[in-house]
């Protein structure tokens, strides 16, 4: 009998076709990837999300990490942008919320960094009512002369 292609098990043995089949998953696999990024993103979104309405804030600040550590990494994914802003908002809501002063006031430094009218933006965050509570009047006019002196 002539030697048979399959290997005793009944699979292919290695070759050029294993080598296409693979190249051709991996292309696929990278075209997947801003598709399977967005959805894990906007999985771990949902669940901190819930999290925040069940009133268990400190998983919920854990699912809106992981979340956010994915959208703040350089891959591109569809709705990057909006969800990286949200993220950021959010994630200064379960701070303020929990009352840690330090965590909410580096969401707002990445805030004021990442806006393109920082002196607006200030505006928002002051209006804000639980982060009124967190900075007094001085933490205030701290970031408007931080704003001033980086943007004239």
């Amino acid at each position: 009998m002539k030697a048979s292609a399959l290997s005793p098990r009944g699979a292919a043995a290695p070759g050029r076709r294993d080598a296409h089949e693979s190249a051709s998953q991996r292309s696929r696999s990278d075209d997947e990837r801003p598709q399977v990024l967005e959805r894990q993103v906007l999985t771990d979104y949902a669940r901190g999300q819930a999290l925040v309405h069940a009133g268990r804030l400190a998983a919920a600040r854990e699912a809106l990490a992981a979340a956010f550590a994915r959208v703040d990494a350089d891959e591109p994914f569809p709705g990057r942008e909006q969800l990286h802003a949200r993220l950021l908002s959010d994630q200064l809501d379960v701070a303020a919320a929990m009352g840690d002063r330090e965590a909410a006031m580096r969401w707002v430094d990445r805030i004021l960094a990442n806006s393109e009218t920082p002196y607006l933006t200030l505006e928002q965050l002051q209006s804000n009512a639980a982060l009124t509570r967190l900075f007094g009047t001085e933490v205030w006019d701290s970031l408007r002369a931080e704003i001033v002196a980086t943007r004239p």
